[in-house]
């Protein structure tokens, strides 16, 4: 069968004959000529199960389920979940086709690119990741997929959208320099040239100064921390830059209109996007907790933090350096100042949740400005129907954004105090009730029994949508899910007193780990609720199930799990002082082993 008789070629593709050829079985172009040594790599098993997967499944959609189910480990996760896509999301109005993306990868992204319709084409060094996205696209028309490194790429046509997601950073090892020039810049100019005259650069990257790299986060690529701080990267080396560094060396490269998004916790895994007005005041102040909640979530987080990420973000914010000490950037980069979109004009920021909903369930919320403050727009992500449960109902409404402090950040301040003690838990949680027998219509220290049955709009009123505003009141937010069932009264507070513990960033150091499910109890109990350890067991139970039933990922979870302890100086002077003694009396510990024992 020839190429043009092959129900996957596409006509649109008649121009890549001159230089390769198509491999159906693969469903890639192949480079005619040779083509030099690709390293990069995922490891071989790694990159063979993708394979397999792929081939294995019926539904190779970026919201697939069945992929979904593949997700074992970092590697496959990874190159398997649609939180990947966040990355293009929030700027998909600005992708025209045809799309030229460098660097696919194994074609997470490839496959968005192709779902919105667009022609793409999916460059790709290493054959075997070419035969991953190959398979992952067989069923899209619009999508060719290509074998060949970009330096060796010299296409006829030019494109209306080019993508370096993930890949600029890797200029110096991989594309090469140009006599005495940067490859970085070299790198630009050559994708300048191809990019049309109104089209756009879509460039993701981590920051070199981004906040979590400050706060002892080791750099994503050397595994060192403070490396990118240093600048300690070489002339042949990966290396990435700051936003003033980056911006400079894309107008130089001929791309005068570049404008910055902000992803967190990083462009990878994106929970939330904030565009440049949200950095100016008085939206940097007010979106510091959506920030905070967001890299929360970093997937990366080192063992030693030299200070609380979510406690400093409310400084960094107010202080309109929110941009500039982002972990990652989404930029959009034009050769000459077009119109953009007006629509875009009010969009402050968007959150996407941590992704792991099932599709039925996931939501996007929007930020926006308007002339009496911002509002907070929701909607679901896709369009898949809401699945039938026995229990519970997701209700999505707009509302006001609503200014002050979130109750569940106040709880993280308390607990930075190396002094706190479980009083002050009480003192915190007091207000969450009493917030909570305002919505009951009950007089203020009429707790009710634990088994009272509150009503269905208040299960989800928690301290992590509790607003005490700045004149004291107390406002429940995002109240989104319902419940088919009575709710106890006991069931919502120990949800919300768990749910908050366990989002803890971090908490200061104490002679003791404490667990969860004791402090749990204590409060219940200083509430006259009457709780005992076998209420904090069903109500997990009861907890757990509601979780699965809407997780696409089955959620496990430890009943007694423990606060996150603080590892700050304090704790590293005290671990110092103990392995003196030890040394003293001659106990000899491997160097592996020290590394774990900053605090035991």
């Amino acid at each position: 069968m020839s190429e043009n008789e092959n129900p996957e070629y596409n006509a649109q593709a008649a121009w890549l004959e001159a230089d390769f050829t198509y491999d159906p079985s693969r469903n890639v172009w192949s480079t005619r000529s040779e083509m030099g040594d690709f390293g990069y790599s995922d490891g071989d098993e790694n990159e063979e199960y993708l394979l397999a997967k792929l081939k294995s499944v019926t539904d190779r959609s970026v919201m697939s389920s069945e992929l979904s189910e593949g997700m074992k480990d970092w590697p496959s996760t990874y190159h398997l979940h649609h939180q990947r896509c966040n990355v293009f999301r929030p700027i998909a109005d600005c992708l025209t086709g045809p799309i030229l993306e460098i660097g696919a990868g194994c074609g997470v992204l490839t496959r968005y690119l192709g779902e919105l319709g667009h022609s793409v084409y999916a460059l790709e060094g290493s054959r075997r990741r070419s035969s991953i996205i190959g398979e992952r696209c067989r069923d899209l028309q619009n999508v060719q997929v290509i074998n060949c490194n970009f330096q060796d790429f010299n296409p006829e046509k030019k494109f209306k959208t080019i993508t370096l997601i993930g890949v600029l950073e890797y200029a110096r090892v991989y594309f090469g320099s140009a006599g005495d020039s940067d490859a970085v810049d070299h790198m630009l100019h050559a994708v300048s040239k191809i990019l049309e005259p109104d089209g756009v650069l879509v460039l993701a990257i981590e920051n070199k100064l981004g906040l979590k790299y400050f706060a002892g986060y080791s750099e994503d690529h050397f595994g060192k921390p403070m490396f990118g701080i240093e600048d300690r990267y070489g002339p042949e080396t990966i290396a990435t830059f700051g936003r003033a560094e980056l911006e400079q060396r894309l107008k130089n490269s001929g791309l005068e209109n570049v404008e910055f998004a902000y992803a967190f916790p990083d462009y990878k895994f994106p929970q939330a996007v904030l565009f440049e007005p949200a950095t100016a005041q008085p939206y940097a102040s007010q979106l510091a907790s959506l920030v905070a909640a967001a890299n929360a979530s970093d997937r990366q987080k080192p063992d030693l933090q030299h200070f609380s990420m979510s406690g400093a973000v409310k400084s960094v914010m107010e202080n309109g350096l929110g941009g500039e000490l982002a972990n990652s950037f989404i930029v959009v980069a034009r050769k000459s100042n077009v119109v953009t979109n007006n629509s875009k004009n009010d969009l402050l920021a968007i959150h996407y949740g941590s992704g792991n909903r099932k599709n039925a369930y996931l939501k996007t919320v929007t930020f926006r400005s308007s002339p009496d403050g911002m509002r907070v727009f929701r909607a679901l992500m896709t369009d898949h129907h809401q699945e039938s449960t026995d229990h519970f109902t997701l209700v999505l409404e707009d509302e006001n954004f609503c200014p002050g402090v979130m109750w569940t950040d106040q709880l993280q301040k308390l607990v930075l105090d190396e002094n706190w003690q479980i009083g002050d838990l009480k003192k915190w949680s007091d207000t969450w009730i009493d917030a909570l027998l305002k919505e009951l219509k009950l007089e203020a220290n009429n707790v009710p029994n634990k088994r009272h049955e509150i009503p269905s709009r208040l299960f989800d009123a928690l301290p992590k949508n509790l607003v005490v505003t700045p004149d004291g009141k107390t406002r429940f937010i995002d109240l989104e899910w319902r419940s088919k069932e009575p709710i106890e009264f006991g069931y919502l507070f120990y949800r919300g007193i768990a749910d908050s513990l366990k989002a803890l960033e971090i908490v200061a150091h104490r002679d003791q780990q404490i667990e969860i499910g004791q402090i749990v109890v204590s409060l219940g109990t200083q509430l006259g609720l009457d709780f005992g350890r076998e209420d904090v067991e069903r109500y997990f139970d009861r907890e757990l199930d509601f979780q699965n039933s809407i997780s696409r990922v089955r959620v496990s979870d430890n009943p007694i799990s423990f606060l996150n302890i603080r590892q700050d100086e304090y704790a590293l002077r005290r671990y110092q002082r103990r392995y003196r003694r030890k040394q003293r009396r001659k106990f000899k510990l491997s160097q592996s082993f020290l590394g774990k024992l900053f605090f035991y």
